[in-house]
Formats: structure tokens, C-alpha cells, sequence
């Protein structure tokens, strides 16, 4: 019984990672997502709907210019709204940096559009990563 449960958690963890588009730390992008979103409760707290017991959905992609940005989603505790937080995998530092956070009114919308994201497509976030490392 261990065994097939071993098993069982092996296959689910490799079917997540096989989806992502690049190799990052998943769990340090919900870690970071949670704590951004904290402060950014602290500071707008009537706009997001996000809760520390929300479960986040994490999705990867590589963007146009060769950006390598993780995204975090957490639907919002009542409604169709939620929170996100933008994240990039930077080269130069292999450090997640965040690009963004905040709430949108329809986390179902935002998930969808970010599912589009690939390497043809220009995502108008700001530049975080350092252009060279000295």
C-alpha cells in the first residue's frame, strides 16, 4: 500500500512539472505569492478577495524575449474575483522576482488569458531582472 501511494505521488508530482514550461521551485512561488498578497491585503484590503487559506493555481510560461514568468492565481472568497501574482525566473540571478500583484473581478478570465501566453506574445508587465549581473 505504501508503495502505490509512493507511486501515486511520484506520477502526480511529475504530471505537474511536465506541464510547467520551465524548471522553477513551486512551492517558493506560492510562498512568495502568499506574502505579497499579505501586504497588498494590508494596503487595499476591500479590492482582493484573497484569503491565507486560499489554495493558489500555478501556471508557466516562457514570453516573448525569452521572459520566463510564473503565475499565481487565488480565486477570491466570494464571487467570480481573485488575486494573482506575476512572478519572473530570472536569468542572470535564477531567482524568482515579483513582477506584480494584485486583484482582478474575474480570476476565471485572467487564468485564461494567461493560459495564452507564449513565446510569440509581448507581456506589458515591468522589467524586474537585471540586465547583467556585475
Amino acid at each position: 500500500m505504501k508503495s502505490l501511494l509512493a507511486a501515486l505521488a511520484f506520477f502526480i508530482s511529475f504530471s505537474a512539472s511536465a506541464a510547467d514550461a520551465f524548471h522553477y521551485d513551486q512551492r517558493l512561488a506560492i510562498d512568495l505569492s502568499r506574502a505579497y498578497l499579505s501586504a497588498f491585503n494590508r494596503k487595499h484590503p476591500a479590492e482582493s478577495g484573497y484569503t491565507d487559506a486560499a489554495r493558489g493555481l500555478v501556471s508557466s510560461a516562457i514570453a516573448a524575449h525569452n521572459r520566463h514568468l510564473v503565475f499565481v492565481t487565488f480565486a477570491g472568497s466570494g464571487g467570480p474575483g481573485g488575486s494573482y501574482v506575476e512572478l519572473e525566473l530570472c536569468k542572470e540571478t535564477n531567482l524568482l522576482t515579483v513582477v506584480e500583484a494584485g486583484a482582478v473581478d474575474n480570476i476565471q478570465a485572467y487564468r485564461a488569458d494567461v493560459m495564452r501566453v507564449n513565446s510569440k506574445i509581448y507581456v506589458a508587465s515591468p522589467a524586474v531582472c537585471p540586465v547583467e549581473v556585475p
